[in-house]
């Protein structure tokens, strides 16, 4: 399990000991972006992937090491800012709803799947999940201050979690899938992916994030990994 990703195995991430609290060096701790889901930017998990399909570098067709080499980067940072992620901060499908995780911001996804990617090579997978979990609770802590706008968005905790789970246990360098439709499987079988109007607050989410940024909080915090709007 620890060599190359799930390596064919069934997911069950219950079967996880996900919670490893013994991480206290928030080196490069940056909140990529981190607002709460907005009308513009909501989109699907099949829209997302084209998005990374048609990129520049076309990284979602990334496959084997190329595939993994680009999920240890999307936690990179320069100047306390992160290099990759940035890209889909303001992409249609940013923000995708799921039935078993509720909303999942894409871009906190990502960046917590590169974490646990790059812990993994030094721990278990499960203490791997459990430091970039960390990791993200240390930084929505942070953000009580430097960005109280965004701190413990309702979304934020739980699209950490997931992208962990994704990164260390669920990603197989070894598959022959691309990036994207390992991503889409992911989010398709296991989040139960869905449109995002099927959401619970579908109706009361913000339309853009200059109404986020007004209310000068989140709409909605949440300081546990349990998701928001599940169905």
């Amino acid at each position: 399990m620890n060599g190359g990703g799930n390596s064919g195995g069934v997911f069950n991430p219950s079967n996880l000991m996900l919670f490893s609290y013994t991480h206290n060096n928030p080196v490069n701790l940056v909140d990529p972006d981190g607002n709460e889901p907005v009308i513009k930017y909501a989109g699907t998990i099949e829209g997302f992937v084209k998005v990374m399909d048609n990129s520049r570098r076309a990284v979602g067709k990334f496959t084997g090491n190329k595939a993994d080499a680009y999920l240890l980067s999307l936690s990179n940072t320069k100047n306390m800012l992160p290099t990759q992620t940035g890209y889909y901060n303001l992409k249609k499908g940013r923000y995708i709803y799921t039935k078993n995780a509720g909303w999942v911001d894409m871009v906190h996804f990502l960046f917590y799947a590169g974490k646990a990617r790059k812990y993994k090579n030094d721990h278990s997978i499960a203490d791997a999940i459990g430091l970039a979990m960390s990791d993200g609770y240390m930084q929505e802590k942070m953000d009580i201050y430097l960005a109280p706008h965004s701190a413990f968005s309702y979304e934020d905790l739980p699209s950490d979690k997931v992208g962990a789970l994704f990164g260390a246990y669920v990603f197989d360098k070894n598959s022959k899938k691309t990036l994207s439709e390992q991503l889409e499987v992911f989010f398709k079988d296991y989040l139960k992916a869905t449109s995002p109007n099927k959401a619970p607050n579908y109706n009361q989410i913000p339309k853009t994030d200059e109404k986020v940024h007004a209310n000068g909080r989140p709409t909605k915090q949440n300081g546990s990994y349990k998701p928001c709007y599940v169905k």
